[in-house]
């Protein structure tokens, strides 16, 4: 079992959620450090020089099965990048996986400064 800390998409309420709905919800949180969340209909956080915010989300424990759907859906290695941060919640600290995309992401997108793409 690995935790998954989601942001966009695979919220709540969110369009891919039916893909973790049945995994077992760990808590709410936000990143300890802060990243560029932007947005083109799809979020993407970025580590780069810009840190805008911390990013806000949720934090999933996952079968390896599901942990593999996941990196389908998001493309890992090659399109998002999985990595281990640290997750702040009322539970304490959480060590989580979470999907970076990997380079700034230009055209049309717009960055989302409350670091919470459901509540921009």
């Amino acid at each position: 079992m690995e935790n998954v800390f989601v942001y966009g998409t695979l919220r709540k309420g969110s369009s891919n959620h039916s893909l973790i709905s049945s995994e077992e919800f760990v808590a709410e949180g936000s990143t300890r450090n802060k990243y560029k969340l932007i947005s083109n209909n799809i979020p993407y956080v970025i580590k780069d020089e810009e840190r805008v915010s911390t990013i806000k989300g949720e934090i999933y424990k996952v079968t390896d099965e599901v942990l593999e759907i996941l990196d389908r859906l998001e493309g890992h290695p090659d399109w998002y990048r999985r990595e281990k941060t640290i997750i702040d919640t009322n539970k304490g600290s959480i060590t989580a996986w979470l999907y970076f995309y990997p380079k700034e992401y230009s055209y049309t997108s717009r960055v989302i400064s409350s670091g919470d793409f459901l509540n921009p």
